[in-house]
């Protein structure tokens, strides 16, 4: 699967401390083990040199459920700390998870990408008080963890879609 996003920046692998750390903040619902995570990842966009013309932070969309279930959303509270290093605009309103779709996490590799498609679409108007202004946008995804891209995937094709120049993807660890 080719990626349909331009190019990507991890802060480390999913393995050791920074795995555990991923894996103790959404499952143990632990927001506190967001901070470092934060950190190193913007310690690593701030060197990563596809980061120049950017224009807009998008967070991957999280669940519904889960969101409300753990109490916080890994990929907006990262998000959020990546938008301010860059000094650009967080727009977590322009997309948005369609349904409860299973945790691909719960999914082995093979059937992570046919599962992602159509799990997330441009928000709906209801949430918006404008249309989002996508068109010509250079978009920077956040999420915590890239394994096999299907969601990262997913994402930028909507935001493609909709007009956005560019995506890049930004993630705390990488598989």
């Amino acid at each position: 699967m080719r990626p349909k996003f331009d190019a990507a920046v991890a802060a480390g692998p999913y393995a050791g401390f920074l795995g555990e750390l991923i894996r103790r903040s959404k499952y143990g619902r632990d927001d506190l083990l967001a901070v470092p995570l934060r950190e190193l990842l913007a310690a690593s966009v701030s060197e990563w040199p596809a980061r120049r013309g950017l224009t807009v932070v998008v967070p991957v969309p999280g669940t519904r459920s889960r969101t409300r279930e753990r109490g916080f959303h890994l990929a907006d509270l990262v998000a959020e700390r990546i938008a301010d290093e860059l000094r650009l605009p967080l727009r977590c309103e322009w997309i948005e998870r369609v349904g409860e779709p299973v945790p691909q996490a719960a999914l082995p590799r093979s059937k992570r990408r046919v599962a992602a498609r159509g799990t997330v679409a441009l928000s709906a108007p209801r949430r918006l008080r404008a249309a989002p202004r996508i068109a010509g946008q250079h978009v920077l995804i956040v999420d915590d963890v890239l394994t096999t891209g299907a969601t990262a995937n997913e994402c930028a094709r909507v935001l493609r879609t909709a007009g956005a120049a560019s995506v890049r993807l930004a993630v705390c660890t990488r598989a």
